[in-house]
């Protein structure tokens, strides 16, 4: 019985085999994107849920007298939290993020800019339940210096020989190698490849770390919350009184996470929510695609269930056989959608940096959700046509394959092409606009020139300033050197500060500050709009400091006219209050993403600067870049030649703000065009059907005398109105989604209506030209052989 049945599910799939075979592979692709996309969003939900007290532990983000949020807190709260006076504390771990060290073994040396500090016997691998390879875990940190690396950083240094007992030279200090870890997981936001012990560093009367708190069970975090806002005489002095404070759950922080300085926070579930949407009406399009042509598939065969009927079986035998062989059917898409994650989840992971695993293949849950998809599926396949057929009487069913096309059936058809084409429609338009806006953020002109610029991003290990105007000399020297100068760029990040411009009593806390040398401008090309700054500095007395703000300070108060000369108060009401005048004007460039508007800024410099800031900038003189960065390490050998020289080319720094939303912007658009070919491959299965049920209808109108032109209109007439009305509700929701995804970008590119019917306009023609080449097969066909086979 079970070898008959599995004959007649092969015999039918043959019989209609281009229709299966075109409803198969629209739906195995459909479920590849989705389980891709589902994979990701899992994995991005899944942050830092793996520690097994992750409910318990907390990250301390607060204000102080900014408007920053910040995770790097002083310690005076820590100290007192741990003091013994707060049962509902069980531990604290202070973390500082390190700035890039060099590290030596022998004679390898490499710089590591993925490095954290905690203090000789802290809890952190108590805390985070990281996978331990090497050591052991009670006392991986309980002596200074002691150093945690991660599987490939251990490799790195020491190949296949074990690590443990291992000695690092980073400066004047030997780090002995206590644990290997496993490369970390990236699902948490902790990421590190070195983590070691400083005791020096935590034995200050003050200083910043990101602070771990775990709470015994069933404490409310609220009820620290306001336990630690109601201490008194903690802070160390003004700049360290909490405004307001948060305990965020560990698992929070990668989405919710309002700090400005800190590990973390960088996921954003905006975007995150449109990719879901978008695998969701993947799905949606690829089983409406399978649905609407297995419907069709079921619907021939009248004849079928009728000699089933004259047999004797039952209605409930007709419609469970029809469900086997639905779920039979749509289990042949299982393999063919686990061979293609198999293929496309690694490199998913290459291109995104992650490394997903394959649920499908070792979790439960997603088996679970597999059958229960097929399930429903079948069942949603086959519920209309088999209660029609099972419905209908022998002689009906027996007398002609059209008797059973009811208008029931033919409406139910229409409706899920119109809903899988107003999907099409609203992914096919997004996408148009999702690639714009990339190419937007890659094109903007940034205010400064990105071109030919190398960032030197350790200058502080050049040495104090004397030892840099040596070095600045030494390159101007160089053929392959136009201009030198120190200063930060677009993504250093910075704090704001506060300042009261002259005339008004309300206090401002959106100023960026910081410094540059009198060679900052002419270098990253940044245009003076008025002042002569320079004449100003150099007539200056020593230590004076000369300002400069940019259009957007000077604009905001309302300062267009006469600029120059304007007073302003930074730092108002503190011990550190500084008077400040405007000099000169610059033209407004983005210090931030463009995500953030352009902040007001204001720039000091001195004739005699008292250190390097941030970083040195260096403009080639030619294309060579090569030539360029051989020349400046040849000039930084003679200075400073203990350690090696970072750099990074400015273009490069200036793209890697976008990197995580190319990424999945360019993912977005990738899936988006899927689901549109799955859309253009369903009308072409749907057309071939229709074609197939008119075949007659053609044969007669062309034995008539109807023309070319007169077929392709009869067969394309009622489809064209439902895919004119779904084209109009397609670009309204495409308009919202855009919309809402725009929302996360400051400056971003419009959205022109015209824009909206074009793109409209674009996919229709598509559409056009696929349904005009299925009817002008069937228009040349000979008539009578359509009216032979009938």
């Amino acid at each position: 019985m079970v070898k008959i049945f599995f004959n007649l599910v092969k015999r039918n799939f043959l019989k209609d085999k281009v229709l299966n075979t075109l409803s198969l592979l629209g739906l195995s692709l459909g479920l590849t994107a989705s389980a891709l996309i589902l994979l990701f969003v899992d994995h991005e939900l899944s942050f830092d849920t793996f520690h097994a007290d992750a409910k318990n532990i907390y990250r301390i983000e607060a204000q102080t007298n900014s408007p920053s949020w910040s995770s790097n807190l002083g310690i005076e709260h820590n100290r007192e939290l741990i003091s013994g006076k707060y049962p509902e504390v069980e531990s604290i771990v202070e973390v500082i993020n390190s700035n890039r060290i060099f590290l030596s073994f022998l004679d390898k040396g490499f710089w590591e800019s993925n490095v954290k500090l905690v203090a000789p016997g802290s809890d952190f691998f108590h805390f985070f339940d990281f996978e331990l390879i090497e050591g052991n875990r009670q006392t991986l940190l309980d002596v200074p210096n002691a150093a945690v690396l991660t599987k490939s950083t251990a490799r790195k240094y020491f190949g296949e020989s074990p690590a443990i007992g291992r000695v690092l030279k980073y400066d004047t200090q030997l780090l002995k190698v206590t644990g290997v870890i496993a490369d970390l997981p990236t699902n948490t936001h902790l990421s590190f490849d070195i983590i070691y012990t400083n005791g020096t560093a935590f034995t200050q009367d003050h200083y910043h770390a990101d602070s771990y708190i775990k709470l015994s069970n069933n404490v409310l975090p609220e009820t620290m919350e306001d336990k630690i806002m109601a201490m008194e005489g903690v802070a160390e002095d003004e700049f360290h009184e909490l405004t307001d404070v948060k305990l965020l759950p560990i698992a929070d922080i990668h989405f919710k996470s309002q700090a400005d300085f800190g590990s973390g926070a960088s996921g954003d579930m905006l975007q995150l929510s449109i990719f879901m949407v978008i695998g969701l009406l993947i799905l949606l399009i690829a089983t409406a695609n399978y649905i609407n042509l297995s419907m069709a598939i079921f619907s021939s065969k009248s004849k079928e269930v009728g000699m089933r009927k004259v047999l004797g079986e039952s209605k409930s035998g007709i419609t469970k056989s029809f469900f086997l062989e639905s779920c039979i059917t749509i289990f042949m898409t299982i393999p063919l959608a686990l061979l293609g994650l198999g293929l496309l989840l690694p490199k998913l992971n290459q291109f995104m940096g992650l490394n997903m695993e394959n649920k499908f293949l070792s979790s439960p849950t997603y088996w679970l959700i597999s059958v229960l998809f097929v399930a429903v599926l079948s069942f949603a396949t086959i519920i209309y046509p088999a209660l029609t057929l099972t419905q209908s009487k022998v002689s009906t069913l027996l007398k002609s394959k059209v008797s059973i096309h009811s208008s029931s059936g033919i409406k139910l058809r229409n409706i899920l092409i119109f809903f899988q084409f107003a999907l099409l429609f609203t992914l096919g338009i997004s996408a148009w606009f999702m690639n714009q806006q990339i190419s937007y953020l890659d094109n903007k002109d940034m205010g400064f020139e990105t071109e030919n610029i190398v960032k030197i991003t350790n200058a502080y290990e050049l040495g104090e300033i004397p030892d840099y105007y040596l070095f600045k000399n030494e390159l101007k020297r160089s053929p392959q050197i136009s201009g030198v100068t120190f200063g930060p760029m677009i993504g250093d990040g910075s704090d704001p500060l506060a300042y009261k411009p002259e005339g008004q009593n309300e206090i401002f806390e959106n100023l960026l500050s910081y410094g540059v040398d009198v060679d900052y401008f002419d270098v990253m090309g940044i245009e003076i709009l008025a002042g002569d700054f320079k004449n100003t500095l150099n007539s200056a007395d020593s230590g004076q400091v000369i300002s400069v703000v940019n259009t957007r300070f000077i604009n905001d108060l309302g300062w267009q006219d006469d600029p120059i000369g304007k007073k302003m108060i930074l730092r108002p009401g503190t011990e550190n209050e500084l008077n400040r005048k405007v000099t000169a004007v610059f033209k407004d460039f983005h210090y931030f993403s463009l995500k953030e508007k352009i902040s007001p800024q204001i720039i000091s410099l001195k004739i005699d600067p008292d250190f390097i800031n941030t970083n040195i900038l260096v403009r080639a003189s030619n294309n060579d870049l090569k030539a360029t960065v051989e020349a400046i390490e040849s000039a930084w050998q003679k200075i400073q030649s203990d350690v090696p020289m970072q750099y990074e080319y400015m273009d490069d720094a200036v793209k890697r703000l976008y990197k995580k939303d190319k990424q999945t912007g360019q993912i977005t658009i990738l899936f988006s065009l899927l689901a549109v070919g799955l859309s253009f491959l369903g009308l072409t299965g749907f057309m071939v059907y229709m074609i197939g049920l008119k075949s007659k209808e053609i044969a007669v109108r062309k034995v008539l005398g109807a023309t070319l032109l007169q077929v392709i209109a009869l067969l394309n007439k009622q489809l064209f109105t439902l895919i004119l009305i779904s084209a109009i509700i397609g670009s309204a929701l495409s308009f919202l989604l855009i919309d809402t995804w725009l929302q996360d970008y400051a400056y971003s590119i419009p959205l022109r209506p015209t824009t909206f019917v074009l793109a409209a306009l674009i996919v229709y023609m598509i559409v056009f030209l696929i349904t005009s080449l299925q009817s002008l097969k069937s228009a040349q066909l000979n008539p009578t052989n359509a009216l032979k086979n009938e």
